[in-house]
């Protein structure tokens, strides 16, 4: 609460918004922007996380299949893996870019990295 804009909430209140109405037009959407930073940031450490614990312990799964492909010098089905974990943390950031400009259509597009 200490980065919101103290203007916004002065007006906010100014024109008859209280404590739920605060939360919901003022204090909510000041604080998405951040989650939605974090949520990109930890979905794609929790797919490295993923595949690396795959690479180590697991008998099935992306993770493992690169290590066995790398051991097995089959380069054609280590690519394969590869660009199917690149892909699925690509769609994975994507749905969240999707979800955020569904939620947050007042941030500028131009501002998004």
């Amino acid at each position: 609460m200490l980065n919101i804009n103290t203007a916004y909430v002065e007006m906010a209140a100014n024109y008859g918004a209280r404590n739920a109405a605060l939360l919901r037009y003022v204090y909510l959407p000041a604080c998405l922007p951040p989650v939605f930073t974090g949520l990109r940031l930890a979905l794609s450490r929790a797919v490295v996380s993923a595949i690396s614990v795959e690479l180590i312990r697991a008998q099935d799964g992306l993770g493992s299949l690169i290590w066995l492909s790398w051991q097995t010098l089959a380069t054609d089905r280590l690519y394969v893996a590869v660009t199917a974990t690149a892909t699925l943390g690509m769609l994975l950031h994507m749905l969240v870019r999707r979800l955020e400009s569904r939620l947050l259509p007042w941030k500028d597009r131009n501002a998004r990295s």
